[in-house]
């Protein structure tokens, strides 16, 4: 396997024979520089050198076409540098937020002192937990649901934007959002997403009261709340649970309270370990 650097040599002296050049632009001995571009002459079957001389080395037609890709691989990764470089770049200077709504929750959002980047992020996904162990290094914080429970298993810290009923998220073009509340019933005969089996305790026992007292609403458990499972809510008409503050607007869905009498938190989650989200909270407690 050649090395980026043999790449290099290799597109390098494409555009110059000359070793002494080569020697020059790589900061390496002429003698290495030669040695070098022997061993990947050796990589190939065929010739890469129609000559070689103790001062340059001449591609033969095979090489050019070696050398070629290899200026092409050169360009593509110095691209990848680049591109790579502004990523780390970015993500120091920003405090970056996982949720699943498209954009910055209204709180964040002119929040003084601060760069916020809202990136999707599903709190419910079965592969959430390892980001969640981890905050403070791909994201900084998350929205989303949470109980004690949850708080615990990944040791994190909350601050609740909401505890209230909870709430269903259907299709803004639909007759029940026009309402300001549902009753139970006006989910019945209906299908309600809810988060999968496990994730929270609290909703496990809403859905469990809801299979035997109100079977006429089908429960579907979501392994996640994924943009494709939003479109399909709104296309078929169906119901996701939800919290009266989460913001779906995006996915062309309205969140609506429901008068049953079962609550959820909702709120950013984020590690005492993380200097940035824990500076963002205490700007945003220091607000209120």
């Amino acid at each position: 396997m050649l090395s980026l650097s043999s790449f290099r040599m290799l597109a390098m002296i494409r555009e110059n024979p000359s070793l002494i050049c080569l020697s020059e632009k790589t900061g390496l001995s002429v003698q290495t520089v030669r040695r070098t571009l022997e061993a990947v002459d050796k990589e190939y079957d065929c010739q890469l050198f129609s000559s070689f001389s103790s001062e340059s080395a001449e591609l033969s037609d095979a090489g050019d076409v070696y050398a070629a890709a290899a200026q092409k691989i050169i360009r593509i990764l110095s691209d990848a540098d680049a591109r790579a470089e502004k990523i780390i770049r970015e993500r120091r200077n920003a405090v970056v937020v996982g949720s699943v709504s498209k954009s910055l929750d209204k709180r964040l959002r002119n929040l003084d002192g601060f760069r916020l980047r809202n990136v999707f992020f599903d709190i419910t996904d079965t592969n959430a937990g390892d980001s969640m162990r981890n905050l403070g290094k791909s994201l900084d914080m998350v929205i989303g649901f949470y109980d004690d429970a949850l708080l615990k298993r990944y040791k994190l810290e909350a601050l609740t934007f909401s505890d209230k009923a909870m709430a269903v998220a259907a299709s803004s073009s639909s007759s029940v959002s026009r309402k300001k509340h549902l009753d139970i019933e006006d989910i019945y005969e209906h299908r309600l997403y809810v988060p999968r089996k496990g994730f929270s305790r609290r909703i496990d026992n809403f859905v469990n009261d809801i299979k035997d007292f109100h079977p006429r609403i089908e429960i579907m458990n979501a392994e996640s709340y994924s943009p494709e499972l939003m479109r399909k809510i709104r296309e078929d008409d169906d119901f996701l649970l939800a919290s009266q503050d989460m913001d779906l607007s995006g996915y062309s869905l309205k969140c609506i309270p429901v008068d049953w009498n079962y609550k959820i938190s909702y709120g950013l989650l984020y590690s005492a370990k993380c200097e940035k989200a824990v500076q963002v909270v205490d700007s945003l407690l220091s607000d209120d």
